[in-house]
């Protein structure tokens, strides 16, 4: 079917206008960010041809968005749900995206230059520290020929004896400087006194230490470099002669740094405007910058800095970076810089090459600006269309406005239906505290009907002082705008009942606070409940808390909870500190303790029921008594624990063990006794037996003498 436009022809050029100018800078900045994110690419084309297929895609679909806009067309109304919701996240999704691309090729960017530098920085730092070694090894070349040739030793032999050999060593030495490039040369006798020297100058106070050491490995040493004393950077190199009588003598070759070495490290091989070399070393707790920096005016061997200050140089002596690493940091200036540094081998130099972050970001500045513009380009093209749909979504919006009031209709029937139905009391109040909406559950609470309590207050329907709490309870939801949930107990035709009541402000369709809603719930029945079990509580825990015995909950060998019945057990005073403490092994002697663990795991584990035992403890005076344990697993709040309670046996036991000894005394006594009367007995029968016998002894000694005096004449 034809569909007639209802917008001007200006309008519709417009926009068309407005499209291409979108487009063709959109063309243009992505151009230039592919140019700047393959910018080391060798074949770029194919992802430009790529990028502007896709730009021609994009186009396309949004020129048709604006098409569709212009036209004015039916919308169905059930593909409303949702739309404005799925648009919006669709659009948060999209720019989210743009802007993490943004980002990252920003990010990309930064680090490809830093990338870049890094690398140029690196092959300057292994150029220059291969320049310095060349030369050191070109140096000490040098002196190893004199220390090698047997005519400066030869020479050296007559130097006290024959005049003309000397003068011949010395115009040797001078013209070795010449030919060698050489500043001066020094000659020293093998306890390092100064025989000749072509400077005129005085040997370095600190020249033993390293005249020694030439001594002890009859090899080439270096000194240096130091300022000597016309303020001239020096470089010496030591050669001990190798005579074959006597000690050897030295050789000293002056080398001046700034004829060569500085220079070459000044030398730049890649242009830059802040890029600078820095030779140093470390003397102590300070550095020491061999060179004289590009930047700094002060002469070599003279610019000294605390190692403690964070500079870049610090860092890299820190060894807190890897190999080869990008440092950053300050540098003598105190300007912002990143470099990289290396020690040169077989000395104590390090060499950095640095450059300002501010030239190395300059550059990637400009190319930010690029990809930023880009990005907001896609965000105001995905937000344009994103509006563009939001107002087609009005537009069905207007359409749908009476059927859903329609529909609000129905539901307000609906809420008056379950309101009605509903065992709580609903309600709800204008700004003057009258009720304009009352269910049947609040009117049969009140005793009253729906028709008698609309447009009536609090105060007509309660007493003054409740009635003044629940205005003031309302007052306060409407003032702050909140919803409030609490307790209220109010005096009701058939006794007292305490309600669950949340209130909160009514709003109207702009906002505004037209008055109190509020639901109540009756739950006196269960606060009566809560009472009972209260008390019955409070009952349990006097019990508990008055009880002689210990009673406790043990987890995971670790007081839960001790009565205080339990705490005097022990000698402690207050209970909480017991189970602040936690673990029971400080009131288990030390020969027990594996035991009881073992006992109170396997209760626990529920291997066993349960547990009951005797154990030494440990009161808190650290003297200690008997117990008596009983236990029985229980489960605490989801987990094993053990509940039971403690019995101090100390006494009970020292009775014991009294009357133990006294019944072994009386039974040792009983036994003596028994020997005793046993012993009596014996004896009792020996002296019966002895009067028996002594009885007829006697007996017979009669008969006896009745018969001598028969027979006597």
């Amino acid at each position: 079917m034809h569909r007639e436009l209802k917008l001007p022809l200006t309008r519709i050029f417009k926009t068309v206008l407005s499209y291409s100018a979108m487009a063709v800078l959109g063309m243009l900045l992505s151009s230039k960010m592919i140019e700047m994110l393959l910018a080391r690419s060798s074949e770029p084309e194919p992802l430009s041809l790529l990028k502007d297929s896709l730009m021609i895609l994009a186009c396309i679909l949004l020129l048709r968005l604006v098409w569709q806009q212009l036209l004015h067309r039916d919308v169905p109304r059930n593909n409303l749900s949702g739309y404005g919701k799925k648009l919006g996240r669709l659009f948060s999704v999209l720019a989210t995206f743009i802007l993490i691309f943004s980002a990252a090729s920003i990010i990309y960017r930064v680090n490809t230059a830093e990338e870049i530098h890094a690398a140029r920085m690196q092959a300057i730092v292994d150029l220059k520290i291969r320049q310095i070694s060349d030369w050191l090894k070109e140096r000490e070349s040098d002196a190893e020929l004199l220390q090698t040739s047997d005519i400066y030793a030869e020479l050296y032999q007559h130097w006290h004896t024959d005049p003309g050999k000397k003068t011949l060593l010395l115009q040797r030495l001078e013209q070795f400087n010449k030919i060698k490039g050489f500043r001066a040369s020094s000659l020293l006798d093998p306890e390092g006194n100064l025989l000749w020297s072509s400077s005129q100058l005085p040997p370095h106070p600190a020249l033993q230490i390293t005249l020694q050491q030439a001594i002890r490995t009859q090899k080439i040493q270096r000194f240096g470099p130091y300022l000597n004393t016309l303020a001239q950077p020096s470089l010496d190199f030591i050669a001990p002669l190798n005579t074959k009588d006597g000690a050897a003598p030295f050789i000293i070759l002056h080398s001046n740094p700034a004829n060569w070495l500085f220079p070459a490290l000044e030398n730049q091989p890649v242009p830059s405007q802040t890029s600078d070399t820095v030779l140093f070393r470390q003397e102590g707790d300070q550095i020491l910058f061999l060179n004289q920096p590009r930047f700094s005016k002060a002469p070599p061997l003279t610019t000294r800095i605390s190692i403690s200050k964070p500079l870049l140089t610090s860092r890299f002596l820190s060894n807190k970076s890897p190999f080869n690493a990008m440092l950053r940091g300050r540098d003598y200036r105190n300007e912002k810089v990143m470099g990289i540094g290396r020690a040169v081998p077989d000395t104590d130099w390090y060499l950095i090459c640095k450059m300002d972050q501010s030239e190395i970001y300059d550059e990637i500045i400009k190319d930010a600006i690029w990809i930023s513009l880009a990005g907001l380009l896609a965000l105001f093209m995905a937000r344009a269309s994103y509006v563009m749909l939001r107002q087609q979504e009005q537009l069905v919006l207007a359409a749908n406005t009476r059927q859903l009031q329609n529909e609000r209709l129905q539901a307000v029937k609906l809420f008056s239906n379950i309101a009605d139905n509903s065992e709580d009391a609903i309600f709800a109040k204008d700004m003057q505290g009258r009720y304009i909406l009352i269910n049947r559950a609040a009117s049969r609470f009140v005793a009253q009907s729906v028709s008698d309590l609309l447009g009536k207050s609090d105060y007509d329907i309660f007493p003054p002082e409740q009635a003044e709490m629940l205005v003031k309870t309302g007052r306060i939801a409407i003032e702050n705008g909140i919803v409030l949930t609490q307790e209220e107990t109010l005096d009701l035709p058939d006794g007292q009942h305490v309600f669950l009541a949340t209130k909160g402000p009514l709003y109207d369709e702009k906002g505004k606070i037209i008055g109190l809603f509020g639901v109540s719930r009756d739950i006196t029945e269960r606060k009566q409940a809560e009472i009972v079990l209260r008390e019955s509580e409070e009952r349990f825990r006097a019990i508990v808390e008055q009880s002689l015995a210990g009673i406790y909950i043990i987890h995971r060998h670790r007081l839960n909870y001790v009565n205080p019945g339990f705490a005097r057990i022990f000698a402690w005073d207050d209970a909480d500190t017991l189970i602040n403490m936690g673990d029971i092994g400080h009131l288990i002697s030390a020969e027990d303790q594996e035991r009881v663990h073992q006992l109170i795991r396997l209760a626990e584990s529920g291997e066993i029921s349960d547990v009951h035992f005797y154990f030494t403890g440990v009161r808190q005076d650290h003297e200690l008594i008997d117990i008596e344990f009983y236990g029985r697993k229980v489960d605490n709040k989801g987990h094993p624990a053990l509940i039971g309670l403690i019995l101090d046996i100390t006494e009970r036991k020292s009775v014991e063990q009294t009357l133990t000894q006294q019944s072994e005394e009386l039974r040792q006594r009983n036994a003596e006794l028994e020997r005793f009367n046993a012993a009596m007995v014996d004896r009792e029968l020996d002296m019966i037996e002895l009067k028996r016998q002594i009885k007829a002894l006697s007996h017979n000694t009669t008969i006896s003498s009745d018969d001598l005096s028969g027979t006597t004449p």
